[in-house]
């Protein structure tokens, strides 16, 4: 038997309305035609959508005479997909579905829909029962996910796969017992929210992926599966640390995290959200990700997410890979966000030396320098954040291979080496990329002068008395000799920028640097540039004899093109 009505499938039409399109072209209501599908077949019609059967396929390719690899497309078992797989699935086995629910968000029965869409077309769209599916990318809206009458899910027959409305566009869910107790929600009049830019930038993407077109990811093209995987597993990961509680560090998170965090304990990698504003919230956060321009620039977009793994024996990584599948892309961002400090150090020893030798690297590079460049990248203090990048420029040089020897090249303690890279790459706001990207610019800007040098005219300075009274009578009458010391720490941090902490005049007690602040606070300018002189006027010199005159510094000149100050 061949139906006599016979019409062509519409493009992405789902193979249950295209049969509800050909029932009702052959004054058949759909029960009558499923009994002509399951007399042909042998077989239940359950899992009509999901993965038929062959012989399910060629009974329906017999009534309707539709090729059935046009037939298998219609179906999810005929797109592009991550973890699916359908070669074990027998639609004869009782419980047959239990063997593949694990391996990714899918639906046996239910779909969304776009009203819009619906009401042009008429047909219900494959790409609709895809729990990754969010928007319409041609009307720009969220996809609806349940009648707003009702409440039920669309298409919810849990006894048969095709609408007993058939394509009529009610809901036509079953709101009591007996045939006349029907939802009569018109589908086509439901009104839905407007989707934001990326999200349907996002839905682009994943459209084209289970088109079977490559995307890009990290910078590297990809199959569209493997980005459908990536995405999909990165977003079950995202609903696992949304419902973790925030600690006092944690990066600030979307504001869809409290709609996930409100719900109870789920297993999101078999279970989405229900709602598909949410769902496509979470999946544009992972697609935002994906889409870094490299793995380092991934790695700070998670890093605030890591930060809610809870701190314990297991491990980081141990405990991201119980929650969802790491796939070898997101492995790399894991590793590379949870420890930025290892990727820097890695980063520099195989980039060319920023500087040349140690000699040119203050202790803290100038504040104005720092303001410019990593004001706006690194959450420290500036004073910290200045050492930090002082410290990465020895870091480069090739005969230094720690932190410590990088710490040690400019005079400092080696705990500096210890404690500041960590601490700053935690704060990171920026990739590492670009962080060094700005530090050669930092170095090209440097003044190529012996900061060794600079260090030890200041620290003669520090014991010789004539060059401070000069100062004082001409510039600071009625200062006290007491003052010297701060002059010297002066001249430390401005001249010589090294670290207030090993400035030879101690400044170690509270008292000393609340003096000192003051001091430098009661500075006009005429001073600071005068005091920049004043050890020169008196010919200090160099144990090794050789005279160091201070350079110019910027407050005088205004001339920034031939570098910062220094000695």
């Amino acid at each position: 038997m061949t139906l006599p009505g016979r019409i062509q499938p519409s493009t992405g039409q789902a193979l249950d309305c295209y049969l509800e399109h050909i029932a009702d072209s052959n004054d058949l209501t759909t029960a009558e035609l499923l009994n002509l599908i399951r007399s042909r077949s042998g077989e239940p019609a359950r899992y009509l959508t999901l993965c038929p059967g062959d012989p399910t396929l060629q009974a329906i390719h017999a009534l309707t005479g539709t090729p059935i690899q046009v037939l298998h497309i219609m179906t999810l078992a005929g797109q592009q997909h991550d973890q699916w797989n359908f070669d074990d699935f027998d639609p004869m086995r009782p419980g047959a579905f239990q063997r593949i629910t694990n391996r990714g968000w899918l639906r046996t029965r239910n779909s969304q829909l776009c009203p819009s869409c619906l009401a042009d077309t008429g047909h219900w769209q494959l790409g609709w029962r895809l729990q990754t599916s969010t928007c319409c990318t041609i009307h720009h809206n969220y996809l609806a996910t349940a009648c707003p009458a009702c409440g039920r899910p669309f298409r919810d027959q849990a006894s048969t796969p095709l609408r007993t409305a058939g394509i009529a566009p009610i809901c036509g869910a079953a709101t009591a017992s007996g045939r006349a107790a029907r939802c009569h929600q018109v589908l086509t009049t439901i009104l839905t929210g407007a989707a934001a830019d990326d999200e349907l930038d996002r839905q682009s993407r994943h459209d084209r992926a289970i088109g079977g077109q490559p995307i890009t990811v990290l910078g590297d093209s990809v199959t569209g599966s493997q980005y459908l995987a990536d995405s999909r597993n990165l977003a079950v990961l995202l609903l696992h640390l949304a419902r973790q509680p925030a600690t006092g560090s944690v990066a600030t998170l979307p504001t869809w995290t409290a709609d996930v965090a409100a719900v109870g304990k789920q297993p999101w990698g078999k279970v989405p959200p229900d709602s598909a504003v949410v769902r496509s919230a979470v999946l544009t956060e992972a697609d935002r990700i994906l889409t870094a321009a490299d793995r380092d620039q991934a790695a700070v977009r998670f890093a605030g997410w890591i930060e809610r793994v809870p701190r314990r024996n297991e491990g980081t990584v141990a405990w991201l890979a119980d929650r969802t599948h790491l796939t070898p892309t997101l492995y790399g961002i894991v590793n590379s966000a949870q420890n930025p400090r290892r990727r820097l150090s890695h980063r520099l020893d195989h980039e060319p030396p920023l500087i040349d030798d140690a000699r040119y690297i203050p202790q803290q590079i100038p504040e104005e320098l720092y303001q410019e460049l990593f004001a706006d990248t690194l959450q420290l203090r500036a004073d910290v954040g200045r050492t930090f990048i002082s410290l990465c420029l020895g870091r480069s040089l090739s005969t230094i291979t720690t932190w410590a020897a990088a710490a040690h090249s400019l005079g400092l303690s080696p705990d500096f080496g210890h404690r500041l890279p960590a601490l700053a790459s935690a704060g990171l706001l920026l990739s590492i990329s670009e962080l060094i990207a700005r530090i050669s610019a930092a170095s090209e800007r440097l003044a190529r002068v012996d900061y060794r040098a600079c260090e030890t005219y200041v620290r003669n300075l520090s014991t010789t008395y004539p060059w401070f009274l000069g100062w004082c009578r001409t510039h600071r009458p009625g200062s006290r000799p007491s003052s010297q010391r701060y002059a010297v720490t002066w001249l430390w941090e401005h001249v010589a920028h090294a670290h207030l902490i090993t400035s030879p005049a101690a400044m170690t007690t509270p008292k000393a640097r609340a003096g000192y602040r003051q001091f430098a606070a009661g500075l006009n300018r005429d001073q600071r540039l005068a005091l920049s002189r004043a050890g020169s006027e008196v010919g200090v010199r160099l144990d090794d004899g050789a005279e160091i005159r201070t350079a110019v510094m910027a407050i005088d000149t205004g001339n920034r093109d031939s570098g910062l100050p220094g000695c």
